[in-house]
């Protein structure tokens, strides 16, 4: 599930219980890649950073680190997308959630992008 800008309070909890989220964020994109929502896994976008987490593992992405973020099609005949960021190095790192559609990871691109670029 996508949002911006908003969280519900359960999963505000969840992430400054993981260390990823505090009082004097902005929640830029956040994209939560669980069924019900218990944000166990997922991408959040602050002002500042980019983290991808899961239950046991959080990676954490300076935005001056990066260059780009891509919404790469990688098969058109099986409509299949990708999300990668593209480091300063050119470095690529596929952040794919697995079970974004394609048209929210899109839209999660374009809002972090537009961030990015103000």
């Amino acid at each position: 599930m996508f949002y911006s800008d908003t969280l519900p309070e359960k999963i505000i909890a969840k992430l400054k219980e993981k260390g990823i989220y505090n009082d004097n964020d902005r929640i830029v994109a956040f994209y939560d890649d669980t069924m019900f929502l218990t944000g166990n896994k997922g991408i959040v976008c602050t002002q500042d950073s980019l983290y991808i987490y899961t239950a046991t593992n959080v990676n954490k992405i300076p935005l001056v680190d990066v260059k780009d973020i891509l919404f790469r099609e990688i098969d058109k005949e099986k409509y299949i997308y990708k999300m990668i960021v593209v480091n300063k190095k050119n470095e690529e790192l596929n952040i794919t959630p697995g079970s974004i559609p394609n048209d929210e990871m899109h839209l999660l691109v374009d809002v972090i992008n537009l961030f990015r670029k103000k």
